[in-house]
């Protein structure tokens, strides 16, 4: 092999290894963030003077409304999570949604917050999420309205 060849291989090989570092980087940060993430959800959930405060105003939420949307979040939390790693691939997040959707407080939750959501998706890959949970939400409206 020449040189110029030798050389050329070794740069490609280390510019995949730099690519691969810095996803590696990424999903760690979107772990450590998400761990954070379910501390503090875990803090809401068991601490009702902590939720009080964070219970949205005017908005008629009873603290058990609020403590099924705060489990809701906490769920969609990590459905991105996973997703966002790739310990979940797009039929599996779909499967998990409906799960999610097949519950009143799940179809409550997306009622109320889930333009909210669709309006903070910082990127690609949540906006994927949330329109597989968007999708699962209105399958069930559809399959209440045909039922019913």
């Amino acid at each position: 092999m020449k040189t110029s060849h030798a050389v050329l291989a070794a740069t490609g090989a280390a510019a995949v290894g730099l690519v691969m570092c810095e996803r590696h980087h990424r999903q760690r940060l979107a772990l450590h963030a998400a761990e954070i993430h379910q501390t503090w959800i875990t803090e809401l959930i068991t601490n009702a003077e902590l939720r009080a405060v964070w219970t949205p105003s005017g908005g008629g939420v009873t603290d058990e409304e609020h403590l099924h949307a705060i489990v809701v979040n906490r769920m969609i939390s990590m459905l991105s999570v996973r997703y966002r790693v790739g310990l979940l691939t797009k039929r599996a997040l779909r499967i998990q949604a409906e799960r999610l959707m097949d519950a009143e407080v799940g179809r409550q939750y997306w009622k109320r917050y889930g333009s909210t959501r669709e309006a903070e998706a910082p990127d690609r890959i949540d906006r994927q999420v949330l329109d597989v949970l968007a999708d699962a939400y209105e399958d069930t409206l559809d399959m209440a309205v045909s039922v019913g």
